[in-house]
C-alpha cells in the first residue's frame, strides 16, 4: 500500500501503526510499553534502510532454490525475534498486540488467531494490489504457529529461568 500511496514503507508503517494503536489504548493497554513505541516508530525505517543497504548484496542468483533458502532462514529468524520481544513483555507492536487481545477474551490458541489475523491482512493486500507473493502467502499461514512455538518451547523457558516466573505470571 505504501506503493500505492507514494510514501516509503516507513512512512506507511507508521501511519498503520498509529491507526492499530486506537485498539490498543481501549482494549490492550497491558501490551503497551516502550517496545511499543519504538517498534511503531523503527521497525518500517529500518526495513526501509536495511532494503537499500542489503540489496545490493543480495545474489544475482533468483533461482528458486536460493528464495527457498532466504525465505527459510527469514521466517525462522522473524518469528523467533517476535517471540523474543513478545515474551520480554517489554510492549508490543499494535499489529502483535492484535492476537494476544483476542486470546485475552477467547482463551484461544494464540496461532488460532494469529494465522487467520495475517491471512485477512494478505487478503486486504491483494484487494489494494499490494505485492503478494508465494512467501507472503506461506509467513500469513505459518508465522503465527512459529511464534507460538518459539514462545512455548524456547522463549518462555528461557524467562522463567532467568527470572523464576512465566510471562502470564507478569502480565
Amino acid at each position: 500500500m505504501s506503493d500505492q500511496i507514494g510514501w516509503s514503507l516507513g512512512a506507511y508503517q507508521l501511519l498503520s501503526n498509529v491507526v492499530l494503536f486506537i485498539p490498543m489504548l481501549i482494549w490492550g493497554r497491558r501490551y503497551i510499553g516502550i517496545g511499543s513505541i519504538f517498534n511503531m516508530l523503527l521497525t518500517g525505517f529500518a526495513i526501509d534502510l536495511f532494503s537499500a543497504l542489503l540489496g545490493p548484496a543480495l545474489p544475482e542468483d533468483r533461482s528458486l532454490l536460493s528464495m527457498t533458502v532466504f525465505f527459510a532462514i527469514g521466517i525462522v529468524v522473524f518469528a523467533f525475534g517476535a517471540s523474543a520481544y513478545m515474551t520480554a513483555d517489554v510492549g508490543m507492536a499494535p499489529y502483535d498486540a492484535l492476537a494476544p487481545m483476542i486470546v485475552d477474551r477467547t482463551r484461544w490458541e494464540y496461532r488460532r488467531v494469529r494465522v487467520p489475523q495475517d491471512v485477512l491482512f494478505v487478503i486486504l493486500a491483494v484487494v489494494f494490489r499490494g505485492a503478494v507473493g508465494f512467501g507472503t502467502v506461506m509467513t500469513a499461514f505459518f508465522n503465527g504457529s512459529l511464534i507460538q512455538y518459539f514462545s512455548e518451547r524456547v522463549h518462555g523457558p528461557v524467562l522463567v529461568r532467568l527470572t523464576g516466573e512465566r510471562a502470564e505470571e507478569r502480565a
